[in-house]
């Protein structure tokens, strides 16, 4: 499988410090050179129709989801499962062997999500008539060992952070024709009044980024998340592209 970790050119630092964390011989990973707003301007005939009307995507986060866009034509185009990575990212220590593993135990999937942000809520559905679920996260550290865990892969409804994840040819395809060209639509994000009394309300969540975009889709794939995560972004709001107000509910 090839594994593909996605790398602004001018930015060579982070991908060191990636290279440096997750170094592994045995299973080489691919640096993808992002798309970047200059790139955009300069070819703006070859990204056309990217946008539906009153989309309203920022340059940074147009330039990471055409970036995504690329490594799911590159899936499509190898015909082959490929794991998309983007350079903030810690794997678990064990992370290639575990993720095999579990692709056999899935078996049949479009897209496998194997790290996201915890500081958003992640909504996901465990099936047998258990109601659909939201995980709220403690900002509090765990230094447990993953790989003494048990896993479970509940289908995905909702989830911030497109940092890691396997697709497959099938669900690069569903991916590709879903998410674009890109919309000005929103996810009810289901957000809690009393959670002991079930007092809920929903809140838009405008798509204004790759995996809000991604999260609208996931009704049509077979989309399954590993919990707990084998690799987990840094998420260092003041080092990364993306702006806390491009990932907001409204």
């Amino acid at each position: 499988m090839k594994n593909f970790v996605i790398n602004v050119k001018e930015n060579r630092k982070r991908l060191e410090t990636f290279i440096s964390s997750n170094r592994n011989d045995q299973n080489p990973i691919e640096v993808f050179e992002a798309v970047t707003p200059s790139k955009i301007e300069q070819n703006s005939g070859y990204y056309a129709g990217v946008l539906n009307d009153g989309c309203e995507y920022a340059p940074i986060p147009l330039s990471i989801a055409l970036s995504h866009l690329h490594l799911w034509n590159k899936c499509i185009e190898l015909d082959e499962n490929v794991t998309i990575m983007e350079d903030d990212l810690v794997l678990n220590h064990n992370f290639f062997d575990l993720r095999d593993k579990h692709i056999n135990t899935l078996k049949n999937f479009d897209l496998l999500v194997l790290g996201f942000n915890t500081d958003w809520p992640v909504e996901i559905d465990f099936g047998g008539g258990i109601p659909k679920t939201s995980l709220i996260f403690s900002d509090d550290v765990s230094d447990r060992n993953l790989t003494d865990e048990q896993f479970c892969f509940p289908r995905l409804n909702a989830f911030a952070g497109a940092c890691c994840y396997v697709l497959t040819p099938q669900g690069a395809r569903k991916l590709r024709e879903t998410v674009f060209p890109l919309t000005k639509d929103t996810y009810l994000l289901r957000n809690a009044n009393s959670f002991w009394e079930r007092d809920f309300h929903y809140v838009a969540w405008n798509n204004l980024g790759i995996d809000i975009a991604m999260t609208l889709a996931l009704s049509k794939l077979e989309a399954r998340i590993c919990l707990p995560p084998i690799s987990s972004p840094k998420n260092d709001w003041s080092d990364s592209s993306m702006q806390r107000y491009q990932h907001a509910a409204c």
